[in-house]
């Protein structure tokens, strides 16, 4: 059994439960969990996932005022 702060039990149940929900989420899910509360428009997030030759492809677009956000700016 893990530990949260190494001493209360909680912690490992908790991350035991994350690792299962990340498991079963797809790539755009996960991208979206992480990038949507950035946003001042989350409603207008769109992932696109694509395959080439070179692998998977996801592209992300955003309403224009969120764009310094994801490209690093603001």
């Amino acid at each position: 059994m893990g530990f949260c702060c190494y001493t209360h039990p909680c912690t490992f149940t908790f991350t035991v439960k994350r690792l299962i929900l990340f498991s079963s989420m797809t790539a755009e899910q996960y991208l979206s969990l992480i990038i949507s509360p950035l946003l001042s428009y989350p409603g207008q997030l769109v992932i696109e996932r694509s395959l080439d030759e070179m692998g998977v492809l996801l592209s992300v677009k955003v309403h224009k005022d969120d764009m310094g956000v994801i490209i690093g700016r603001e």
